[in-house]
């Protein structure tokens, strides 16, 4: 049976807690971007100006939910017109 030294064992987990990390990294800097997009076709949109306003603050209050609703709500369904 083979064993695994301690010291390789430290070096598997600082490996594994890394590329954890950067997946975390890669993710968030994709949602911002996300979020950024969505804010920006908001504030271009023609919509009624109450009805921006709300999206805006949405967008601005609730981040990456608010991104993924505006997405679905207005930005996919207006793409398919």
């Amino acid at each position: 049976m083979a064993t695994i030294d301690v010291g390789a064992g430290m070096i598997l987990m600082m490996m594994a807690m890394m590329f954890v990390w950067l997946i975390g990294l890669v993710l968030s800097v994709a949602g911002f971007i996300f979020w950024i997009l969505m804010l920006v076709d908001c504030v271009k949109r023609r919509m009624d100006s109450n009805e921006k306003i709300v999206w805006v603050l949405i967008l601005v209050f609730t981040n990456i939910i608010g991104a993924l609703a505006y997405y679905f709500m207005v930005k996919r369904p207006a793409r398919r017109r």
